[in-house]
Order: structure tokens, then sequence, then C-alpha cells
């Protein structure tokens, strides 16, 4: 086995095994319905938007890894349907998440999606902001 071959095998990390990694913190955070509807958990649905907006992304993740006609991001418009806020406040939010590096661009005019490298320290923030709603 040469050097590339053992980089490629033992330190490239697929999104399959960073969503496996993290499963049972997310699955915490949202229920996935059979038509790939996504519903946030009662303490989640509390949070600011920025965290509402993180954990659908997360989700989406896992939508578009069960299956294989989802895709990875979302739009503005969904968003838009579901933070109480003008539209210029949801794409600033969307401006401060793609600065802290847990967002990017997608394709696709208008929609965006999750840095799964970074899943792991989104769950953390949700995860954080949860703790400091309930005390």
């Amino acid at each position: 086995m040469g050097l590339e071959d053992r980089i490629q095998e033992e330190m490239y990390v697929d999104t399959e095994s960073l969503l496996e990694d993290e499963f049972e913190r997310a699955k915490a955070l949202f229920d996935i319905y059979e038509d790939n509807t996504i519903a946030l958990a009662d303490d989640v649905t509390d949070l600011g938007p920025t965290e509402r907006i993180l954990t659908r992304l997360v989700a989406q993740q896992y939508v578009a890894e069960a299956d294989d006609d989802a895709v990875q991001s979302l739009s503005y418009d969904y968003f838009y349907e579901r933070i109480d806020k003008g539209d210029s406040t949801v794409r600033n939010y969307f401006s401060s998440l793609v600065d802290d590096g847990l967002v990017v661009k997608a394709e696709e005019q208008g929609e965006h999606e999750l840095v799964v490298e970074r899943l792991d320290d989104v769950i953390d923030r949700v995860e954080s902001a949860l703790s400091t709603v309930e005390d």
C-alpha cells in the first residue's frame, strides 16, 4: 500500500461517518417524517433564529444521506416561512453563519448548506443554547 492509498484509507473522513458519529446527539434535536419534513424538538423551537437555522440544516444533511433524491441545501424561502423576521434579517443570519464557517452558499442561487466538517461544533452550539434556555 502506497502512501496515497494509506492517507485515503486512514485519514479521509466522509460525510456518512461524520453524521454517524453525531447521530445520537442530532436525533435529540429534531424528527424527520416519511415525506422528509423536519420537525424541531419542542425545546429547540424556543431557541433563537440562528440555532433553529443550524438545526434545520443539520436535519437536512440527514435527510439527504437517507434519501438519494433529497438535496443538502435549503433556500432562503424555506426559512422566510419559518422565521418570524424580515427577509433581510434572515439573510443577515446566514451571512453571520457563513462568516463563522458553519454554513456555505450552495451551488443553487439563494441556498445554503451546513459545513458537515463542523457538525460537532454546530451541535455543541445548539446544545449550549439549549442549556442556557433551561437554566
